[in-house]
């Protein structure tokens, strides 16, 4: 078998499984494919180079040649604005683990996203998300106490959904505005996403509003920078 025949085996092998699935090692598809380690390394090569797999030194391949998670789209409707809703609407499951869940004073950073006092309280809730089972994100949600005191109520863990929770007490998210930017892994986002310290992550700062233009909420969301992509439509002057 040439690496060529060999790399479209394992394209229809893992085709359909969910983005970033992790592969076989290198040992195992000599034994699955009969044949030599050289031929396996040509394969995967090759199939890095078209941006079909991955390989993290230490960690082995992973496919990202379908089924995708589109973490943002610049052109999603208002349903879309959330993560929940963005996995939802790819047929993935979302799920969270609750860190922290608290009321906290806001520092001058939130307090200036809030469009609030410095000192003011805020909902705090950090989390861990999920998509079918596996490690996506670590997620930081910030929302002026006084916008809605029942979220303290809440146990957003599980598939709890913290924009159908605002949207239940008349808080409609209408639109977003988002920063993203690629950082390095610290020791919390290691620990908690599975990463080595220094690992590359996408860093996504968000400020949701309503359509009257209030900020509902300010949210950092961390994750490995292999693990999503962002589409975007660009249009000139017309």
């Amino acid at each position: 078998m040439i690496y060529l025949d060999l790399v479209d085996e394992i394209i229809k092998e893992y085709e359909g499984t969910p983005y970033f699935s992790p592969m076989l090692s290198e040992r195992e598809m000599c034994e699955k494919y009969h044949v030599s380690r050289p031929t396996i390394r040509k394969a995967l090569q090759h199939l890095e180079g078209e941006g079909i797999i991955k390989v993290l030194r230490g960690k082995g391949a992973f496919f990202l040649g379908s089924g995708k998670l589109v973490e943002s789209s610049f052109t999603m409707g208002r349903r879309k604005i959330g993560f929940y809703d963005q996995v939802v609407s790819q047929g993935s499951v979302p799920t969270s683990k609750v860190l922290t869940q608290d009321i906290q004073p806001a520092d001058k950073l939130v307090a200036a996203k809030l469009k609030i006092k410095r000192g003011d309280p805020v909902f705090c809730l950090e989390r861990v998300r999920y998509v079918d089972g596996e490690v996506f994100s670590v997620n930081s949600s910030r929302i002026s106490y006084k916008l809605c005191p029942k979220l303290t109520e809440h146990d957003f863990s599980g598939d709890a959904s913290l924009h159908h929770v605002l949207e239940s007490y008349g808080h409609i998210p209408h639109h977003a505005d988002r920063v993203i930017e690629v950082g390095h892994a610290g020791e919390y986002e290691a620990i908690h996403l599975g990463l080595s310290v220094g690992e590359p992550i996408a860093i996504t700062h968000t400020e949701t509003f309503d359509k009257d233009g209030r900020v509902l909420e300010f949210a950092v969301t961390k994750h490995s920078a292999y693990k999503s992509r962002f589409e975007m439509t660009v249009y000139g002057d017309r």
